[in-house]
């Protein structure tokens, strides 16, 4: 069975010593995420060949996950491994500044998969097992672990 991880950027993967109330572009995330964080994400996807999926509400224009190149030079097989299965996601991704059409749209289109998703405010269906960030810490192993034990049951 297919599985899926759903990211939220803030409160998840960025880092909260850093706030920014401005539309996000491209350069203000590689400024604001949280390399250390990107990479627990990124081992855990790659542990599982997980399809990682932005549910951001600025993913309209671009995903912040393919800031898994930054990693690249320190952790080459594992940026490449992400890469691809990043790749793989983006036929799911959805464009738009809603969460509420992104939800929509991603119950539609995930049926009968096992998901995870971290997220820090907006409520998801329940289907996406649901794990709370704290917005002042992001993602912690605590949440990896949560997530490991969603992924061992849903097997």
């Amino acid at each position: 069975m297919q599985k899926f991880v759903l990211v939220d950027f803030n409160g998840v993967v960025n880092n909260p010593l850093i706030s920014s109330n401005s539309f996000h572009v491209s350069h203000k995330i590689k400024e604001e995420i949280c390399l250390k964080k990107m990479k627990i994400l990124m081992e855990f996807v790659v542990k599982h060949n997980a399809i990682p999926i932005s549910v951001s509400s600025f993913s309209s224009d671009f995903s912040f996950l393919e800031f898994g190149f930054l990693l690249e030079e320190e952790y080459p097989e594992l940026a490449q491994s992400f890469e691809e299965l990043f790749l793989q996601g983006m036929e799911y991704h959805v464009f738009s500044f809603d969460k509420a059409t992104i939800n929509k749209k991603l119950l539609e289109s995930l049926k009968n998969c096992i998901i995870v998703c971290f997220e820090d405010q907006f409520t998801f269906d329940s289907s996406f097992n649901q794990i709370w960030t704290n917005p002042d810490e992001g993602l912690t192993k605590q949440h990896i672990q949560q997530a490991e034990n969603i992924f061992k049951k849903g097997i």
